[in-house]
């Protein structure tokens, strides 16, 4: 089975996914966190979007209707969740925003309170695409399985 798009670095880095998901949806005049949950590309502690992250984290710290936690992802060349880190304490956030190599990146994203679930639990989605051609004839496959 192959799980990678080779040569389309666009989808595959999830810093890249979600500055192409932004542009789109700032170019249809539409709110992107409408659709996605709030989500930041940290580059650097001293970045603009990490001084965004802190006061929203800070204004959600005070709202006792909201539970606070945070996915942060490396940014490039990750898969099969390694890397991934699920916190609420800032400090914690902080020191691993701190550690940012040159050139690299994180994205921060509010963790979904009230995802949907299936059977009390949550799910994916996985499509695979199965395209062969002969002798010009082309057949393709189309599978989606629910996890």
């Amino acid at each position: 089975m192959y799980n990678r798009l080779d040569e389309n670095i666009n989808l595959c880095n999830k810093n890249l996914l979600f500055i192409n998901i932004f542009s789109y949806y700032k170019q249809i005049q539409e709110d992107p966190f409408d659709t996605i949950p709030l989500t930041y590309n940290i580059s650097s502690i001293k970045s603009p979007e990490f001084e965004e992250f802190t006061q929203n984290f800070k204004i959600k710290e005070g709202d006792a209707s909201c539970q606070n936690i945070w996915i942060i992802k490396p940014g490039e060349n990750s898969n099969r969740g390694q890397g991934i880190s699920i916190l609420k304490d800032y400090l914690e956030i902080k020191k691993l925003a701190e550690r940012i190599d040159e050139g690299k990146s994180l994205i921060f994203q509010k963790y979904i309170e009230n995802p949907l679930l299936i059977n009390k639990r949550k799910f994916d989605i996985r499509c695979y695409a199965l395209i062969t051609s002969i002798n010009g004839y082309l057949k393709g496959c189309f599978i989606r399985i629910l996890l």
